[in-house]
């Protein structure tokens, strides 16, 4: 069992404030700047969204990103925990497969 810490990085011309986060996560104008990851005491590991320069050489974290969720008995933390579920369900998944 892993514990993971995530947090988002986001970008939209959605004001979060006025509209919620479930309004900014699934408007098509809200990316994904990055999403960082730390694993128990490994050094956190980064995500680059699609569109930004960097993403070619983060995209292989994806695939690490995939195995540590699909491990139910892994647990998941964020300090914001309902945006970042938001995020990962209406734009992670989707964008990333």
């Amino acid at each position: 069992m892993a514990h993971i810490h995530v947090d988002f990085e986001t970008r939209s011309t959605v004001d979060l404030a006025k509209q919620g986060v479930w309004n900014y996560s699934i408007s098509p104008d809200t990316q994904v700047m990055c999403l960082a990851v730390a694993v128990d005491d490994e050094p956190p590991f980064l995500i680059v969204g699609k569109g930004f320069p960097e993403y070619d050489k983060y995209k292989h974290n994806i695939d690490r990103l995939y195995i540590l969720a699909a491990d139910t008995d892994n647990i998941f933390y964020a300090h914001n925990a309902t945006f970042e579920m938001h995020i990962w369900k209406n734009i992670l998944h989707p964008v990333y497969g």
